[in-house]
């Protein structure tokens, strides 16, 4: 299972989570840089099993306030859908 790990510390807007979230899990070229396409790029384009960590979230909330809630809640629908080859840790 390949581990990836996402830091708080490196976020401070949307663009930049975007940015991070495509080059820590090698999206593909067309990726929306959005949260729908965050969630279809999880479901259908990246090769499993991941073990996703993202640490620091404190740090970027204070920069992406709700938003940040809505990413964890999409990597959270993508674990449901896939529990054993997607896991997610929020730190």
């Amino acid at each position: 299972m390949k581990t990836v790990l996402i830091d708080g510390l490196k976020i401070n807007s949307k663009e930049k989570l975007h940015e991070v979230f495509r080059t820590e899990l090698n999206f593909p070229d067309y990726y929306g840089n959005n949260l729908d396409a965050l969630f279809d790029v999880l479901s259908t384009d990246i090769e499993m099993p991941i073990n996703l960590i993202f640490e620091n979230t404190k740090y970027c909330k204070q920069y992406l306030g709700e938003y940040l809630d809505s990413t964890i809640e999409v990597l959270k629908n993508v674990s449901t859908y896939y529990p054993n080859d997607f896991i997610v840790t929020i730190n």
